[in-house]
């Protein structure tokens, strides 16, 4: 957990020292703007997450008895990661991401 907590929060100063960096180059970044979408898009991941957890947690009692322990671990876990994205995926159409319309039109512009 300290590796990883140490890896955050050294990625959180990059990005803090890389922002003022890009706010001395370039005038009249709307920061405002981006903190809404970066809240908007934690409280999406963070439900995500529970959807996941809760997933996993609830599936792999029933899976277990079916098959071996490894095996229920890995199924329950790619069904988890499945609902999780699920969940995200509609949180963002209900939440009118700007970032899904620019994806449909790239898709769109590629076939």
């Amino acid at each position: 957990a300290g590796m990883a907590f140490s890896t955050v929060l050294a990625a959180g100063i990059n990005i803090g020292i890389l922002g003022l960096i890009l706010n001395k180059k370039i005038q009249g970044i709307q920061w405002r703007k981006m903190f809404r979408c970066f809240i908007r898009c934690f409280n999406a991941s963070l439900v995500m997450a529970l959807v996941a957890w809760l997933t996993a947690g609830l599936l792999f009692p029933f899976i277990e008895n079916a098959v071996p322990s490894k095996f229920a671990q890995m199924g329950a876990l790619a069904i988890a990661i499945g609902a999780g994205a699920l969940m995200y995926f509609m949180l963002a159409v209900s939440l009118k991401f700007p970032e899904l319309r620019e994806i449909k039109s790239a898709l769109l512009r590629r076939r």
